[in-house]
């Protein structure tokens, strides 16, 4: 990817607590001892002197499995994910600063390991995002109730990193909306930038949705122009709230010319792209230099499904092998 003709990388999330993880391999940022394998990364990115990357830091709260953390998940509020059985423990305040120490602790790890920043990941209905969201917080105390107490605990993690690491650029993930009812409100979520911009962030990237919504996060079966950028609204709806630093759009980017008519109508700054750079990592240099005009992924979404292999296409390999079938897109 490096050498493909990004311009900025942004890893998957790293945890920042082993309660906060996914799985059994996913990648940590939660003790000194990852610091030379995240390393690695930073120094294979930059060989190439023109590309910058981003660990994405977070702890997914209630999103996390009991199975594989070997405890009740916590959040805000004890609200398990809807039609899960698993239940969910309430941080207590003093809990929820020492969670803040952890994401402190987490960049600063991403510093030494030379990494350009971070970016934290509020959005997808993960911890931060679940402070920020009233449909998930539902304390009483200086952690809940008004839209300043839901934003203290991502305010409090930005300052404290600013503090202890004052050059080192802040990025952020977030949802527009949760895409539910009784979640963040486009209105709201516009008002969060904004002051995060008065705060110093470098840029904002909006996605939306939460566990109970998932399946309109990361959409399947992208076919046609008119269904990219599902997401770009978010975008678009905090450029016109006046936000001045970077806005990064994601969400089915798929075609040369509807990337740069997103951008030429200044909807966004920068578009992100996952999937498509899974099968094709020199996608930007194609389309830069002519030889592309769309993205050969089929949005199958089985990329996603891995669990214990390198993340690859899997759609475009079982065709060298003449496996696919009409059921993988």
């Amino acid at each position: 990817m490096a050498s493909g003709g990004v311009g900025l990388i942004t890893t998957g999330h790293t945890y920042i607590r082993r309660d906060g993880r996914t799985s059994n391999t996913m990648t940590g940022a939660h003790s000194d001892d990852m610091i030379p394998g995240l390393s690695k990364i930073a120094k294979v990115v930059h060989r190439n002197s023109d590309v910058r990357i981003l660990l994405q830091i977070n702890h997914t709260g209630r999103a996390a499995s009991e199975a594989v953390i070997g405890t009740n998940p916590v959040a805000p509020s004890p609200i398990p994910v809807k039609f899960s059985q698993q239940r969910v423990r309430q941080l207590s305040s003093d809990e929820t600063e020492e969670l803040t120490e952890d994401y402190i602790l987490a960049a600063l790890r991403a510093q030494e390991a030379g990494f350009d920043g971070v970016q934290l990941h509020c959005a997808h209905g993960y911890l931060i995002s679940q402070f920020l969201s009233p449909y998930t917080n539902k304390r009483e105390d200086k952690w809940g109730g008004s839209p300043e107490n839901r934003r203290r605990f991502l305010f409090g993690i930005i300052s404290e990193i600013q503090d202890r690491a004052p050059d080192f650029p802040i990025t952020i993930k977030i949802n527009c909306e949760d895409l539910v009812a009784d979640g963040v409100t486009l209105e709201e979520f516009a008002e969060t930038c904004l002051q995060l911009e008065g705060m110093g962030v470098e840029a904002i990237e909006v996605s939306a949705g939460i566990p109970e919504s998932a399946g309109k996060i990361v959409r399947r079966n992208i076919r046609f122009p008119e269904e990219e950028g599902y997401l770009l609204y978010g975008a678009r709806f905090l450029k016109d709230a006046g936000i001045r630093i970077p806005v990064i759009t994601v969400g089915g980017y798929r075609t040369k010319h509807i990337c740069q008519d997103v951008l030429d109508r200044g909807d966004a700054d920068i578009i992100s792209l996952s999937r498509p750079l899974i099968t094709e990592p020199d996608l930007p240099r194609k389309w830069q230099e002519g030889e592309s005009e769309r993205s050969r992924c089929v949005s199958c979404n089985r990329c996603l499904m891995l669990k214990n292999e390198i993340t690859h296409c899997v759609y475009w390999e079982k065709e060298k092998t003449g496996e696919t079938t009409g059921k993988d897109n």
